[in-house]
């Protein structure tokens, strides 16, 4: 029953989260785990959660806990633990070009081309660095 449609439609609100969490643990999660990390109400939320992403096909139960056992991650780079939003790679590039632009490469007399070259460099940079944050937060 699990197609890529049903993985998409899962994975948005709460339930990313969960499946979130449930990716960064190096242990089978448990729900009671889960429930006092993310601060959810109760135990049965985050069950109701877990249910989903079983019948999507996304994580087993495996002894006491549940484990990831297809990692759909979009937009997002896995680290060891930590997850981090593949704008973050694109942000640091801009901002490093950015930096680059205004000491290295700074000309004697500053003429317009260098100053629309700095302004396109810095809105890219500012542009991921938003995409960055709304993507790390879950916004």
């Amino acid at each position: 029953m699990s197609s890529s449609r049903n993985d998409k439609n899962v994975l948005w609100g709460k339930t990313l989260q969960v499946y979130r969490f449930i990716i960064r643990c190096n242990e089978p999660a448990r729900i009671r785990e889960i429930q006092r990390s993310l601060g959810f109400s109760s135990p049965s939320l985050v069950l109701y959660h877990i249910e989903k992403l079983k019948e999507a096909g996304l994580i087993k139960e495996e002894g006491l806990g549940y484990v990831a056992d297809k990692v759909l991650l979009r937009n997002l780079v896995r680290f060891r633990s930590t997850l981090i939003p593949r704008y973050f790679f694109y942000f640091l590039f801009f901002t490093l070009g950015t930096i680059f632009e205004l000491t290295l490469l700074r000309p004697p007399i500053v003429t317009r081309e260098y100053l629309i070259a700095v302004m396109f460099t810095s809105a890219a940079a500012i542009g991921f660095g938003v995409e960055t944050y709304s993507h790390w937060h879950g916004i």
